[in-house]
């Protein structure tokens, strides 16, 4: 028995040998590090260049890798951020509290985001009005989007100027900003970062030491992969807006070394957008988002009150996501409309409301000049019903049914408002194909108010920080746009700050 009992335990220790080999040779080192830091930054988007230039004012030796050969990444794309109880919103008289806001975004999400998440970035978000301002960021007010509260605090100049204002404000404070070098994996030593191994633009390696990484790399967007396992979409059948490179890199980087996630699946939409078309032109804000309109599914059938687009327009992005297939219908007289007289509601400050869609047949014959357009013109609603392959006598009833509710100016199916029922019984007709449109994956690794990364028992993971669209817990399963118009460009800029803020601490360097 004891001969037997001796074998088994050396077989055992060897297994376990082997496989502590194993597990060693796919943990990176750096034996010979090419470079050192106090903090290196992974992507120079809103939140990443916030992080590192909040770093560098409190001392820290800062490198900021980004993947793109240059920085902004999508806040490029962006035309403000949140905030609540900054001055420009006592100037101009909207009387909010971070509580109000709190509680009513807490119960807009079902009350799935951490509440000490929100309450630091609200409570800080005033603040953080302040410090960009500091750094050359000029705002042009506080407005607001759809039904929301005043909380949207506009870039003078939209993305770009605020970006090339953070660039400067990151140059003169001394971040080491390397382009075109984007992170590749963690460097762990006993559970806490060491270091971060990252690639040249030549394909070669860079070992970085350092006892901090922020990650915050813009979400996974750009993923087809990820987009199908975690969201539910096929990329194939959606349109994304926002700069590229967004793949997951910082999310796949903390999850490989035990961190939690929190509502991965989580999407920031934006309605539906005809493949091909630029967000916030004529063509899309006649196509996808017009009040007027009568949107039909693969039935041939309504499914939504066309109107939530202007309302809240991330639900109307749940709205069409629903469907196999969608089409915007219109006709030629309501077309009309919004080039003479203006469109009813206009898609941010892209396209202001009450701008006349002069452009609309220009953009629309470009567009059809395409093997795909996604537009169909027909004289009558059954030749539409063909091409657009859906039931003829479905479609028939469907508009039927909708030109006598705006006779009677009643909606009985989905109560759209009477001001925005507007018959077409006459064509000829145009069919949009509209695909569900998303700005950004919001939902990432699992963060404390510090934007501290968590393993999957809730344990900070050391040195490991995720910000903007890498950290998840601030949503449910929709963007809060009705609350906090800019809420995820804020965030992005907040988190940073926190981490940066955190990193000191743990530093000692405070």
């Amino acid at each position: 028995m004891k001969s037997s009992s001796g074998k088994i335990m050396v077989s055992l220790l060897i297994l376990l040998s082997l496989f502590s080999c194993s597990k060693a040779e796919n943990v990176a080192t750096l034996n010979n590090p090419d470079l050192h830091a106090d903090v290196v930054v992974v992507g120079a988007g809103g939140a990443g260049l916030s992080a590192a230039i909040q770093a560098r004012q409190l001392g820290l030796n800062v490198i900021l890798l980004e993947k793109n050969g240059y920085p902004g990444g999508s806040t490029i794309m962006t035309e403000g951020m949140f905030a609540v109880g900054s001055h420009f919103q006592k100037e101009a008289g909207v009387k909010t509290s971070s509580r109000d806001i709190l509680l009513s975004v807490e119960e807009y999400h079902h009350w799935i985001p951490d509440s000490t998440l929100l309450e630091k970035f609200f409570a800080s978000s005033a603040e953080t009005i302040d410090w960009l301002e500091s750094l050359g960021v000029t705002f042009t007010g506080v407005s607001f989007m759809g039904d929301s509260v005043q909380t949207w605090h506009l870039f003078k100049g939209k993305g770009e100027e605020y970006i090339n204002s953070l660039h400067k404000a990151a140059t003169k404070a001394g971040v080491n900003l390397m382009l075109e070098t984007p992170g590749k994996e963690l460097v762990m030593e006993e559970g806490k970062v060491k270091g971060i191994i990252a690639e040249k633009k030549d394909g070669t390696k860079l070992n970085i030491e350092a006892p901090v990484v922020i990650l915050a790399t813009g979400g996974y967007s750009d993923n087809p992969e990820m987009m199908r396992k975690y969201a539910g979409i096929n990329p194939e059948n959606a349109v994304q807006i926002g700069m590229p490179g967004r793949t997951g890199d910082g999310i796949n980087m903390g999850i490989d070394v035990g961190a939690d996630t929190s509502n991965l699946g989580t999407v920031m939409y934006y309605g539906g957008n005809l493949k091909g078309v630029p967000y916030g032109t004529h063509l899309y804000t006649a196509s996808a988002f017009q009040p007027t309109m009568v949107w039909v599914n693969q039935d041939g059938v309504r499914f939504a009150d066309e109107s939530i687009a202007g309302r809240n327009f991330s639900y109307s992005g749940n709205a069409i996501k629903g469907q196999d297939k969608v089409y915007s219908i219109m006709n030629k007289a309501n077309l009309d409309y919004l080039v003479e007289k203006g469109c009813i509601l206009g898609t941010g400050e892209y396209t202001v409301t009450g701008t006349k869609l002069t452009d609309l047949y220009k953009e629309m014959n470009e567009q059809l000049s395409k093997p795909d357009s996604g537009i169909f013109i027909a004289d009558s609603l059954e030749k539409l019903a063909t091409l657009i392959r859906v039931d003829k006598e479905s479609l028939l009833t469907t508009m039927n049914n909708y030109n006598s509710y705006c006779e009677a100016g009643n909606d009985e199916e989905f109560d759209k408002a009477s001001k925005f029922l507007v018959s077409m019984s006459e064509g000829p007709y145009y069919a949009f194909a509209l695909e569900v449109g998303y700005f950004t994956t919001v939902g990432g690794l699992t963060v404390n108010k510090n934007a501290q990364v968590l393993d999957l028992d809730g344990n900070i993971i050391p040195g490991l920080y995720a910000a903007g669209s890498d950290a998840g817990g601030l949503y449910g399963d929709s963007y809060d746009v009705v609350y906090c118009a800019g809420s995820q460009q804020g965030w992005a800029v907040n988190s940073g700050r926190f981490a940066a803020k955190d990193a000191a601490i743990f530093l000692g360097k405070e």
